[in-house]
């Protein structure tokens, strides 16, 4: 194994390393997204329903 070949095996090592964090993060991420959208998506209803109710009333 010379200098070259040896280079060339760290760098990938290193690059598996980073697509391995990324993939977690991403699955993190989906997981984050997944539980929050509906949430936001409540939490936006509800404004726009009270803003919509207020508004008749008057």
């Amino acid at each position: 194994m010379n200098m070259r070949d040896k280079s060339y095996f760290t760098i990938s090592i290193y690059i598996a390393i980073a697509i391995i964090i990324s993939a977690f993060l991403l699955y993190i991420a989906f997981k984050i997204f997944i539980y929050v959208l509906p949430l936001a998506l409540i939490i936006f209803l509800v404004f726009k329903a009270r803003d919509y109710f207020q508004n008749k009333r008057r």
